[in-house]
């Protein structure tokens, strides 16, 4: 069976075509891996050949969840990084850090990063994670806002109805020093009609009793919080 003429210029059209677009795969594959190899030759890790079959293995076990392999990969590439300025953390990490920081004193948890036995954030870094946002008394508008634009970029209308939730809970009794204005967190503050009443009594007291009657500041020992849940 032969082709007419213009049957082979449309195959050589369509040949032409395909081969085009495989010209273009090749170089887009070519140029991934040249940043694979790159990002290789900047953060990878020289081990030993028995040591890598071993974690290879582990990596591609169908026992281990996403989490674990996310967790032995970021402890191999920090362990060996010699300068600590230079570790690079994934956000699964820093997450995991703050929690066990929440959970343990101070000095446990740098007791935990002075061992040796797992690698990890250190405390400034996880500050400046945790105060990402200016913290204050009362409610904060900078989270407020936060919420309100997170919200608003939902694409369902039934995704933006939430639940407010609050609760009084206990604090440890501390003062924090807030280098950014210069203040002490950790008092009582309460609104401003309390504060009035107290201030008033006060005064009353003094008049009927004729003492010098001075209420020293307390620091905070409970907190309203407050959470939005979808």
């Amino acid at each position: 069976m032969f082709l007419t003429p213009a049957q082979v210029n449309k195959k050589i059209s369509i040949q032409k075509a395909e081969l085009k677009r495989l010209e273009k795969k090749v170089s887009y594959l070519e140029f991934k891996v040249s940043q694979v190899i790159e990002k290789l030759e900047e953060e990878g890790v020289d081990v030993e050949d028995h040591v890598s079959a071993a974690l290879e293995h582990i990596l591609k076990s169908q026992e281990l969840s996403e989490n674990q392999k996310v967790s032995l990969e970021q402890q191999i590439k920090n362990a060996t990084k010699k300068d600590a300025r230079t570790r690079r953390w994934h956000p699964a990490l820093i997450r995991f850090a703050l929690y066990l920081k929440s959970k343990t004193t101070n000095s446990a948890f740098e007791g935990l990063r002075d061992s040796g036995l797992i690698v990890l954030p250190c405390s400034k870094t996880l500050f400046d994670y945790s105060h990402a946002m200016s913290i204050q008394e009362g409610v904060n508008e900078d989270i407020l806002q936060h919420v309100a634009t997170k919200v608003s970029k939902l694409p369902k209308s039934y995704q933006k109805y939430h639940s407010l939730l609050c609760d009084e809970i206990y604090v440890s009794q501390n003062l924090v020093y807030n280098a950014s204005d210069n203040s002490l967190i950790g008092y009582e503050k309460l609104d401003d009609v309390e504060k009035e009443m107290r201030e008033f009594d006060s005064h009353i007291e003094k008049l009927f009793s004729g003492q010098n009657v001075k209420k020293e500041v307390e620091s905070a020992k409970t907190m309203l919080c407050y959470i939005a849940r979808p």
